[in-house]
């Protein structure tokens, strides 16, 4: 996941390391002292699911936005995950099977 992130314009990620902790769970752990104000990590909006990323699927999209009441964004984001884990291939399945394999 690191090498498509860097690939996708992510910066920061050589000064922090995913770990596990023992009592918070997961979380990122930081390399080397940072300064107050300092930048620590950058991802490009292109990475990131969010529900605006599931409106603008072509497909899935217009039905996420028609329901009455509204989806909440968890529930959007879960209905998401599953309709592109559905899909046989694609930029959004190979990332999100990058995500399954390095955290589940």
């Amino acid at each position: 996941m690191e090498g498509w992130l860097k690939a996708s314009g992510a910066t920061g990620l050589d000064d922090l390391e995913l770990v596990d902790f023992p009592v918070t769970g997961r979380g990122a752990r930081a390399l080397r002292p940072f300064k107050q104000g300092e930048r620590i990590l950058t991802i490009p909006s292109d990475c990131l699911w969010t529900v605006e990323h599931a409106y603008a699927d072509p497909l899935l999209g217009p039905v996420l936005r028609s329901t009455q009441p509204p989806l909440s964004i968890e529930d959007t984001l879960a209905i998401y995950l599953l309709f592109v884990r559905s899909r046989e291939s694609g930029h959004d399945r190979a990332s999100l099977d990058t995500i399954v394999r390095v955290w589940i």
